[in-house]
């Protein structure tokens, strides 16, 4: 009884923590977008107002939450570089793409060797660049 109590804690708080799916968070002016698998967290950040206090971008987490220094993004055949902010036009352009294309693949990222798949689940949670709600803002 006691292991199917635990195990039945374990699911309910593994749901809610962007586990093999989208999940939102805001803190300081910056709306975060995560998506955790095996681990590794794919962060989408996303300042409004260009606030300073956040990078508009995507970085990689390993499980101790440092930033992976290399690696890239892969969606519907689309390759991104990571990591990524937001630092002049052309890079801003990209991320758009990134955030627009996140929504409707699943993101392939290939990082030290490894291929690590972050489904769409959930994905409409992240802004759509085409969209007037899209309030992320570059330099």
């Amino acid at each position: 009884m006691k292991k199917n109590i635990f195990a039945l804690l374990f699911v309910s708080a593994s749901a809610f923590a962007g586990i093999n799916e989208w999940s939102e968070s805001y803190s300081q002016g910056t709306s975060e977008y995560t998506n955790t698998v095996n681990g590794i967290t794919l962060l989408l950040s996303c300042p409004e107002q260009g606030n300073g206090l956040g990078d508009y971008g995507i970085s990689l987490k390993d499980a101790k939450g440092n930033n992976l220094k290399s690696f890239t993004v892969s969606l519907s055949g689309t390759i991104f570089n990571g990591p990524d902010e937001a630092s002049n036009d052309a890079s801003e352009s990209n991320l758009k793409l990134l955030f627009k294309d996140i929504r409707k693949y699943d993101a392939i990222v290939r990082v030290s060797g490894k291929t690590i798949t972050f489904p769409k689940a959930k994905a409409n949670i992240i802004p759509n660049p085409d969209s007037h709600k899209f309030n992320c803002q570059a330099f």
